[in-house]
């Protein structure tokens, strides 16, 4: 099944780009993201959520923008750059605080 699941999230993406809706392409990859994450691949994890964080922004997402924000924080601290990390801990947080993220957004962040 670990072998399977990234193959059937690269299937939903590519169907999901078909259709061209950018929300739940940036979904799609930001799940994509959390697999490489699992697998140790920070570095593809890292690019996949920088590419979420450009759609979100581009489609005025605000809760995903805080959680694309989210998980790159959580791949820099992965990767032991904790000033980095806490940059963009902080820049999730202040999109959480303002309503974009929720109480368990909040709560994550923190």
């Amino acid at each position: 099944m670990k072998r399977l699941l990234p193959a059937l999230v690269c299937l939903t993406l590519a169907l999901k780009e078909q259709l061209g809706d950018k929300r739940d392409i940036a979904r799609t990859l930001y799940n994509m993201a959390g697999i490489h994450v699992e697998q140790h691949n920070l570095v593809e994890s890292l690019r996949l959520y920088r590419q979420t964080l450009e759609l979100r922004e581009a489609i005025d997402d605000k809760v995903g923008v805080g959680d694309s924000l989210l998980g790159i924080g959580l791949v820099y601290d992965a990767r032991d750059n904790y000033p980095l990390a806490l940059e963009f801990f902080r820049r999730a947080l202040a999109i959480f605080e303002q309503g974009g993220g929720g109480e368990d957004g909040l709560l994550e962040a923190w």
